[in-house]
């Protein structure tokens, strides 16, 4: 991650270190409050209790960069899903008709 952000190829340990303690409180961070914001929304609701993509996205909601960089990448993931589907059924299809 470093390394690609412009650090060196092999960054210093301690410098690694506190990379990683970084993220490591960012992602607890905005996890406790998805969490509570799933508590918030769904005491009791037949949704279950596990936090949602929107429960993230609330935590991460006044960070302009981030909120759109993480609603890019669902874009994106929904793209690759759709694309896995269609290239399943075009397969499927593609084996039928070799076979007759």
């Amino acid at each position: 991650m470093m390394y690609g952000f412009g650090d060196a190829a092999a960054p210093l340990p301690q410098s690694v270190s506190l990379m990683e303690d970084l993220v490591v409180d960012y992602l607890q961070r905005a996890s406790e409050v998805a969490e509570e914001r799933q508590r918030h929304v769904r005491r009791s609701s037949a949704e279950g209790a596990r936090v949602k993509e929107r429960d993230l996205l609330f935590a991460i909601r006044k960070d302009s960069r981030r909120l759109q960089r993480a609603q890019e990448l669902l874009e994106v993931f929904d793209e690759q899903r759709e694309a896995r589907k269609t290239y399943a059924k075009d397969h499927e299809e593609y084996a039928k008709e070799e076979s007759r």
